[in-house]
């Protein structure tokens, strides 16, 4: 008789425009001519390359490269991780717009970490925050020439453009050559909450906030380079913080109404900024 092999299909804990990854359609997961949603198990890598579809949910730790265009367009979250604990990467040479009825990218869990770096630009348009980690442990790192833009002057944030809580540490790092734009016309630009929280810019980094509140929220700030504009709303400070240290960059702090300029809370140590705006 004829003898055939069947080979186990593996399930993979990562689902990309409702279809979960295996490894019978990793090459091509959404099954099109050409595979725009591909998934590598060797390296954890999905490659997101014209991909043009709704939402990517993960149960474990993923790397994702861009390339080209590609759209995420959802009534649910665009991005969703859901681990206890895990690292999610973005990078690559390629774009990301999320258009989402919720968070663009959001996770949960006891420890996570969201790295986004490479040349890659994403445009996040969701309707609530634009990035919303929360764990005991969290941490968000924009580096090398990343671009983020969530929200602008024409179509502002309705939430918190960068939603960072951990119940233990919480911390969002800005820094190499990065751009970061953000602006909300409700809440905070950047907020971080945790018992100890901080953002941290430095090299050459551009980072651009306007809150409807405070632009930059945290326990402690420190700011040794690039180029920060913190605008907070009428009556809100641009930066609010018990510890504010600046050693380099340049650095514009202002509120919307332009009556008061600076840090409200804690020791303020200043370096090299410049200031606009009335009184410190």
């Amino acid at each position: 008789g004829r003898y055939r092999t069947f080979k186990p299909v593996t399930y993979y804990p990562l689902w990309v425009g409702g279809t979960q990854v295996t490894s019978e359609n990793a090459a091509n997961i959404t099954g099109e001519e050409t595979a725009t949603a591909s998934y590598d198990a060797n390296t954890n890598t999905l490659t997101l390359n014209g991909y043009r579809g709704s939402d990517i949910y993960m149960e474990t730790s993923l790397n994702i490269l861009l390339l080209g265009e590609n759209t995420i367009e959802t009534d649910n979250n665009g991005i969703l991780c859901y681990f206890h604990a895990g690292t999610v990467s973005i990078s690559g040479t390629g774009s990301l717009d999320i258009i989402s009825a919720y968070e663009s990218i959001t996770t949960s869990g006891d420890s996570v970490t969201l790295t986004i770096g490479g040349s890659a630009t994403l445009n996040l348009m969701g309707a609530e925050e634009g990035i919303s980690l929360s764990a005991d442990t969290v941490e968000l790192v924009i580096q090398d020439n990343a671009t983020v833009i969530i929200g602008t002057e024409e179509a502002p944030m309705e939430e918190e453009c960068i939603y960072v809580d951990g119940n233990i540490t919480g911390s969002v790092t800005i820094t190499d050559n990065a751009s970061v734009t953000c602006v909300t016309n409700d809440e905070e630009g950047i907020y971080v909450g945790g018992a100890t929280e901080s953002i941290t810019i430095s090299g050459n980094a551009k980072v651009y906030v306007v809150g409807d509140k405070e632009a930059l929220d945290a326990n402690t700030i420190t700011i040794s380079g690039g180029t920060v504009t913190a605008i907070g709303g009428v009556d809100y400070e641009g930066i609010f913080a018990d510890d504010l240290t600046i050693t380099g960059g340049t650095v514009t702090i202002a509120d919307s109404s332009a009556n008061e300029t600076g840090a409200i809370r804690g020791g303020v140590e200043i370096g090299n900024w410049t200031t606009a705006g009335y009184g410190v």
